[in-house]
């Protein structure tokens, strides 16, 4: 076993600067000390506009990160700056700008919010929450929480990274120096400058290859093994379990103080040792209390050395973790009968303990007990189902992200037949089963070959998520996946030509969209307007081309103010700014095509502006995520551009006659 080296702990971006928690910044003391520290902030202060900056928090490898005011709001930031000097490259710079798109998308009360974002000095920064508290392993350090109180904070942390996974996010170096502690002992997450998305195909662009991404001592076997290897929710979920192996031992699951090369060939060979503890820790540094063989297992699971073998999601571990805080049984074991059959008993105590007091009933209770034995086997064998359904499904998108469109095919159509197979269905199962059959209409309305299976693939979603509605109502997720397969519907419809149904089922889903927000967060809301915009756009472009043109540009003009509205409070957003472009050359064309002066001058007002945001996005990196996409989309508008000018150079040539 071995301690978390101080170089493994990461930047603390976002955290309190006083008593025992306080941060040295030995960076700043290597590199000139606080002389240079304070010439840096007074520098940054004279060019930073709507900004007092007050101290600095820490620097990582990317960036400086410092307390600031910011004016507009009277709030405390905080606020991080890409590094100065001849070691900043276009791969820095690009990672940055990666980091503030993503951590904008992560709209979660465990992820810091991020409010604003600029250039100063020539450098990129941005602006986030911050936050007031401890990294999650000085927490434990100046709490010294029971090993319940450990793990139940560490449900919260997994429940944060499975939010950003579900937002399609894989955060790839998670550690304690990445997860902060709030006064209310709530988890943040931080430091996304590694982050990658799942449909991600720029991941080389950011780095080298055969590069390590992420801190060498929570990176999972198959990296070290294969530094090509891609990362996915597993990666994650390896790290989670590395950092609580840390914070209920005190101790790392295999020695990591040694050369590089040690230390990689540890991570792929040693195995971590059970964490079985009956008394009072040997060190301060971890959680107090006894650690059971069931905590044991699950946190063997999450760092199995072979990806198929641990919890396929981040949710997945923190059902087994809320499964062992309630005495339940947990998925680590859930093969073993004899387990399964004492966990029962042992659920029952108080009714086989009053009816062993009873000769006369002892073969009832016997009877009853085999029953609730079965009852418990059944149980267990729907819930493996579903897990299994629920892991070829993540795979399934996984190989569909990037690319393998057949192998995706496959394991969402080995997902649905598992389905078929299972003793009985329950919510989460129904909820893989969402996923299986959207995923898969989805892949085949790519081919006019194929759009019938994608449409009764997307008939079986819209089933699946009504009933997930009607089981579940206060449920906003399921509200929010049914609002997706009637927009695929739509689209479904809208390739057939069948304009009708197109305009229906894109008013439906705008209108779902529509309800959701009155559950948002107002300040929080932006993805949900933004698909009340994007399901708009869609309904005006069909509600146009059924005939009704009027009604089409009216809504058209909604989704162009939604979608403005969007992007003007967060203009990082390549989604919202693709989608306020596209929307315009929908109404560019049709403007073009009433011929009319008046149309033709609207044209022209709205062309310009989105060649020159689109363009601008493009130059400066910032359309990277869908460079292709953008490109095409700049075309368009400048197709329509020069059609427009030359229908305008008609309408002043003056009459010959």
């Amino acid at each position: 076993m071995s301690s978390l080296p101080n170089s493994s702990r990461g930047d603390p971006t976002v955290t309190d600067r006083s008593g025992p928690a306080r941060m040295i910044d030995l960076a700043a003391v290597q590199s000139g000390g606080l002389e240079e520290a304070a010439e840096e902030i007074a520098r940054l202060n004279e060019a930073l506009t709507g900004y007092q900056v007050y101290e600095e928090l820490a620097r990582g490898g990317q960036g400086i990160v410092y307390r600031a005011l910011q004016h507009s709001t009277g709030r405390i930031v905080a606020l991080k700056v890409l590094h100065s000097g001849r070691e900043v490259t276009a791969r820095h710079l690009g990672r940055f700008a990666r980091e503030i798109e993503l951590v904008a998308r992560l709209r979660h009360n465990h992820v810091v919010a991020v409010y604003d974002s600029g250039v100063v000095l020539g450098r990129p920064f941005f602006a986030m929450e911050y936050i007031d508290g401890l990294l999650i392993d000085d927490y434990v350090l100046l709490n010294r929480p029971t090993v319940n109180e450990c793990v139940a904070l560490f449900v919260r942390v997994c429940r944060a990274v499975a939010s950003v996974h579900q937002c399609g996010v894989i955060h790839r170096d998670l550690k304690p120096g990445n997860i902060l502690v709030d006064l209310d002992a709530n988890p943040h997450l931080l430091d996304f400058g590694f982050a990658k998305c799942f449909d991600d195909d720029e991941l080389q662009s950011l780095s080298v290859a055969g590069q390590v991404i992420g801190t060498l001592p929570f990176l999972c076997p198959d990296q070290v093994r294969d530094k090509n290897a891609l990362a996915d929710m597993r990666s994650d979920v390896y790290a989670l379990g590395v950092i609580l192996y840390l914070l209920l031992t005190g101790e790392m699951p295999y020695p990591v103080n040694g050369s590089p090369g040690e230390v990689c060939r540890n991570i792929v060979e040693a195995t971590p040792g059970t964490l079985e503890r009956r008394c009072e820790p040997e060190s301060e540094s971890c959680a107090v209390g006894p650690i059971s063989a069931d905590l044991s297992l699950v946190v063997l699971k999450a760092l199995a050395k072979e990806r198929e073998r641990r919890y396929q999601t981040a949710d997945d571990f923190a059902n087994d973790l809320a499964r062992y805080l309630a005495g339940e049984v947990v998925e680590a074991r859930s093969g073993h009968r004899w387990y399964l059959l004492r966990k029962t008993l042992r659920a029952y105590r108080w009714h086989v303990a009053i009816s062993s007091a009873f000769a006369l009933l002892l073969i009832g209770s016997l009877i009853g007990i085999t029953v609730l034995w079965r009852k418990a086997e059944h149980a267990a064998r729907t819930a493996q189902a579903s897990l299994q359904m629920g892991a070829l499904a993540r795979l399934a998108g996984i190989q569909r992200d990037e690319g393998r469109i057949d192998d995706a095919i496959l394991l969402y159509s080995q997902a649905i037949e598992l389905a078929a197979q299972a003793p009985e269905r329950n919510i989460a199962a129904n909820r893989y089963l969402y996923t299986s059959h959207h995923g898969l209409a989805q892949l085949y309305i790519r081919d006019p070959k194929t759009l019938d299976a994608g449409r009764r693939h997307c008939e079986l979603a819209t089933a699946l998520a009504q009933q997930l509605v009607r089981d579940k109502p206060e449920e906003t997720e399921y509200q929010r996946l049914l609002a997706y397969s009637l927009r695929l519907e739509g689209r479904i419809a809208e390739k057939s030509q069948n304009w009708e149904r197109a305009v229906s089922r894109f008013n439906e889903a705008a209108a779902a969209f529509q309800s959701l927000l009155r559950f948002a967060d107002p300040d929080n809301n932006l993805p949900l307007e933004y698909e009340v915009g994007f399901s708009k756009q869609f309904l005006g472009v069909a509600q146009c081309r059924s005939g009704d043109s009027k009604t089409g540009m009216e809504t058209l003009q909604d989704a162009r103010w939604i979608l403005q509205r969007v992007y003007d409070r967060y203009p990082q957003s390549m989604d919202y700014l693709m989608e306020l472009c596209r929307t315009e050359a929908h109404m560019v064309e049709w403007h073009l095509r009433n011929k009319t002066p008046e149309d033709h001058r609207i044209a022209e007002a709205m062309v310009l502006p989105a060649i020159h945001r689109l363009s601008l996005a493009i130059e400066d990196g910032t359309a990277a995520s869908r460079l292709p996409e953008a490109k095409r989309l700049l075309e368009d508008l400048k197709s329509h551009q020069v059609l427009l000018e030359k229908r305008l150079r008609g309408m002043r040539r003056p009459d010959p006659t």
